[in-house]
């Protein structure tokens, strides 16, 4: 069995659901009307926001990349409730097709898991969504992005990142 093969498993053993149950998984459903049709517990309510955590596209690829579990490392650190903005979702879509080879295949397999989320809408640029939805709902942000990183932590979000290829930690402010 493949490592992407070994990280579809894992993942989909773990399942990334979104807290309404919904997986979004109707394989006759394109994707972008799943997307929009699936419900989400979003924006949080009052007291509960230091439960959830919005993924970058970058931390998707920690699974393949470093075999790191995500999921089980967000829990770990005591979030429950994931959340993707749709515009990673069309990045990863890009990176699927544009890349060949192990990129293809994280980028596939990033797809699938970031899918099993919380999808939220929102048209634009990923980073900026990411930004203006954290700093607005005071949710923590998964990424490795340095770029990101900074202008999250000029806007006091909580981030989380990967250390030592091995794990996520809180980045310090």
């Amino acid at each position: 069995m493949s490592q992407t093969e070994m990280t579809e498993e894992k993942t989909a053993e773990d399942g990334c659901l979104c807290p309404s149950g919904q997986r979004g998984e109707d394989e006759d459903v394109p994707a972008t009307e799943r997307l929009s049709t699936r419900t989400c517990p979003f924006p949080p309510d009052d007291g509960n926001s230091h439960l959830y955590v919005m993924i970058d596209t970058n931390a998707f690829m920690i699974p393949v990349r470093f075999r790191v579990d995500i999921f089980g490392e967000l829990r770990r650190l005591g979030f429950s409730r994931f959340v993707v903005p749709e515009a990673v979702i069309r990045e990863l879509d890009g990176l699927s097709k544009k890349k060949s080879g192990t990129d293809k295949a994280a980028a596939r397999t990033a797809r699938r898991m970031a899918e099993k989320c919380c999808v939220i809408p929102g048209k634009g640029y990923a980073d900026d969504i990411i930004e203006e939805q954290a700093s607005l709902y005071g949710i923590a942000v998964l990424t490795n992005d340095a770029a990101l990183k900074k202008r999250l932590s000029e806007k006091n979000v909580k981030v989380i990142s990967l250390r030592q290829k091995t794990h996520l930690e809180p980045v310090m402010r």
